[in-house]
């Protein structure tokens, strides 16, 4: 049987109330047209759940860690020195982290039009912060919730003069 994991729960946990939703919309145009004020409940539910979203995913990930892609892996041995150092229970929670500290940022592309990021880019860019709080208890670095990649030089209010 293989390995199955959850990575987005979100998901999963906004289905029932989405067949709930689709059944209270079946009975309004059916036969049942009093039973309306029942999809309120549904749709609220759903708001929430979408509104908090990365909140709810980035728990369930920090307590159902997933496992990293094998290619995620395969660059994290052959680019971190300290990475390819550690022992098993280490990479474990070096790539637990790194899954985290991913989950929580958002990535964008600027360039002549908007991408999104490459997810071997994201993990290769966040394998560094990651190693420098290796020993750290709080990891996150909580200033930097976005990192924007630019294909082009750019100024910016420290530099006045295009940079990259």
């Amino acid at each position: 049987m293989p390995d199955f994991k959850i990575y987005k729960f979100s998901r999963v946990l906004a289905a029932p109330f989405i067949l709930i939703t689709i059944y209270c919309i079946y009975m309004l145009f059916t036969d049942r047209p009093d039973q309306a004020t029942w999809i309120i409940a549904p749709i609220v539910t759903l708001t929430f759940i979408y509104l908090f979203q990365p909140q709810i995913d980035y728990w369930w990930l920090k307590n159902h860690p997933v496992n990293l892609d094998e290619e995620v892996v395969k660059i994290l041995e052959r680019t971190n020195p300290v990475y390819s150092r550690l022992n098993e229970d280490e990479k474990r929670r070096f790539e637990t982290r790194l899954l985290l500290y991913v989950e929580a940022r958002e990535y964008i592309a600027k360039g002549t039009e908007d991408k999104g990021v490459p997810f071997d880019i994201k993990y290769a860019l966040s394998q560094l912060p990651i190693t420098m709080t290796f020993k750290e208890r709080d990891f996150k670095l909580d200033k930097f919730d976005r990192i924007v990649l630019y294909k082009h030089p750019f100024p910016s209010p420290r530099f006045q003069f295009l940079h990259t």
